[in-house]
């Protein structure tokens, strides 16, 4: 079994959150629930904070010392805090990703934080971090490792698996003080592979390292594989290129380095400077995802097989040819044509899943006219919906707000916000306004069809929480799962 060196060991470890199965669901929910609270003095602010997570699907029973510990978890590791004068609010990472639901991109802009030391683990391990000369961003090092391995490996193929990278990367001084590089490390891998060394794979000993690889499919740059091998999504993404080029650290803890004597009192210092660096300081980190490259990982992932097409959950199409395909072949077929698949020309992915829905429905039931008039409204004209369709073959319209969240995994989180805008057009138009809720992962594309919200929350069948415009969460029977219709 292989042991590193005692004389180069010291385990990387940080927060680990107690929702991890769950977390991008977790994620989403807190984020909205962070920033609806507003700033407010930091102990209010935790006893708010603390009600959301009771009232989070399956914790109404949890102790006050396990909700605690979420809270916690989800400041210290994820950067959803600011905290400033003894105030509490939500960081700029928290509020992008309640305004756009797209965990992909909050995975990749996290990452390219991400690192050792942090302010993610007690100050006394921190000091630790930082008298053992640490400087480590471990997702930038293991895209590095795999570019290094592809060009060494046959075929270009090269992976990793949780046990090499706990005791090749995560627990070696060499590779976290920057005395090895990735190549180096790279071609110690083969040469163990070659030898048939044996990794502890113990679940207590890979967890840390398998908490960020497991984030880094979750920003959809590796692949996971059934064999417990994490591998380069093909094609250099612009995500991971700007997580590599990402490549400054946290200054003010430069200074420690030097100190003599350096405790937990002296870490402790710069908390609020390391929250504001882990959730505001963002400024060229945000990257949207390209829905395109999403639905591109489902058809290349190898756990996808033709016995795998069943419903994830009520809702999903089943067929041959799976939604997701069809829309990944419609993309692929547009860009073909020296088409862009960008915000600028369709709004969002589900705005572009939307209007070629609601075209080929109209078609098929014969409302070809109607059909011609299907059509996105300029966001500048500020009319509280996104597209303008209809009913059926007459001019009854449909007018509709299209809400999207892009994922690696399936949310089972039902909530979303309308704007002041949008709620006031929803009161308006009444039984002509619709919110169709998009779900966009590498595993399934599927909508959820709210008709008439305003009377949905007067007959009890969501929940509203009135604030800077409506926060809404909703249940089965809100609504109706649509097929989408898209080839």
């Amino acid at each position: 079994m292989y042991q590193t060196p005692s004389e180069h060991y010291f385990r990387l470890h940080h927060v680990r959150p107690r929702f991890k199965s769950q977390v991008e669901d977790v994620l989403i929910y807190m984020a909205r629930e962070i920033c609806r609270l507003g700033e407010k003095p930091a102990d209010e602010f935790s006893r708010s904070l603390n009600l959301a997570i009771w009232q989070f699907p399956g914790n109404a029973n949890q102790k006050k010392k396990t909700v605690d510990n979420w809270r916690t978890e989800i400041s210290a590791l994820f950067g959803l805090l600011s905290k400033a004068e003894g105030k509490i609010s939500a960081s700029k990472l928290a509020s992008g990703l309640a305004e756009n639901l797209d965990l992909i991109s909050f995975f990749r802009t996290y990452l390219a934080k991400f690192q050792y030391p942090g302010g993610h683990t007690k100050p006394s391990y921190t000091a630790e971090c930082i008298k053992e000369n640490v400087r480590f961003k471990p997702a930038a090092f293991v895209i590095r490792v795999l570019l290094a391995g592809q060009a060494k490996a046959d075929e270009g193929k090269f992976w990793i698996d949780k046990k090499e990278a706990t005791a090749l990367i995560w627990n070696d001084l060499r590779v976290t003080r920057g005395d090895l590089r990735p190549d180096e490390v790279a071609h110690s891998i083969i040469t163990h592979r070659l030898g048939r060394t044996e990794f502890d794979g113990d679940g207590d000993v890979t967890r840390y390292a398998g908490d960020v690889l497991d984030y880094m499919v979750l920003a959809n740059i590796l692949s996971f594989h059934p064999n417990g091998r994490y591998s380069l999504i093909p094609g250099l993404q612009g995500a991971a290129s700007m997580i590599l080029s990402n490549e400054t650290f946290f200054l003010p803890y430069e200074p420690l380095y030097e100190l003599k004597g350096l405790d937990a009192s002296t870490v402790s210092l710069f908390d609020e400077l390391w929250f504001d660096y882990a959730g505001n300081q963002i400024e060229n980190l945000v990257i949207e995802t390209d829905p395109l490259s999403v639905l591109e990982s489902y058809a290349d992932d190898s756990m996808n097989s033709a016995s795998e097409l069943v419903p994830l959950f009520s809702g999903d199409s089943v067929g041959s040819k799976p939604v997701e395909q069809e829309l990944l072949d419609f993309l692929r077929d547009k860009l073909s044509q020296g088409s862009k698949i960008a915000t600028k020309e369709t709004g969002d992915a589900g705005e572009f899943i939307v209007l070629k829905h609601e075209f080929n429905r109209l078609s098929l039931i014969g409302a070809h006219e109607q059909a011609k008039k299907v059509k996105k409204i300029p966001d500048h004209l500020g009319v509280g919906f996104d597209i303008k369709s209809f009913l059926d073959a007459t001019e009854t319209q449909k007018l509709i707000e299209v809400k999207t969240s892009i994922s690696h995994g399936k949310l089972k989180v039902s909530q979303f916000r309308l704007t002041k805008n949008e709620w006031k057009a929803a009161e308006a138009s009444g039984n002509n306004y619709y919110v169709y809720r998009i779900l966009i992962s590498n595993r399934a594309v599927s909508c959820f069809v709210i008709h008439d919200p305003v009377a949905k929350y007067k007959s009890d069948k969501v929940i509203m929480t009135i604030g800077e415009g409506a926060e809404i969460k909703y249940r089965a029977e809100s609504g109706l799962w649509e097929e989408l219709l898209l080839s």
